[in-house]
């Protein structure tokens, strides 16, 4: 991606009951945040800018690059 080209950069906070599986397994972690944005039914924050930063990490969509 370009320096300065903009980007959308969008933040799901998703609250699980503690176990310590989930804080154990990635996979199961997974499958349980999946299963609560799965439906597509999520409340989230947006940002839209350029050189945009977060203090959490970022999963790039598949085709980010070729954007």
């Amino acid at each position: 991606m370009a320096k300065n080209s903009k980007s959308i950069l969008v933040t799901i906070a998703v609250e699980l009951p503690h176990d310590n599986e989930l804080l154990n397994y990635n996979s199961k972690l997974n499958k349980a945040v999946l299963e609560v944005i799965g439906d597509g039914e999520f409340a989230c924050s947006v940002n839209v800018g350029s050189n945009l930063t977060s203090e959490h990490p970022i999963n790039k969509g598949e085709n980010y690059d070729a954007i």
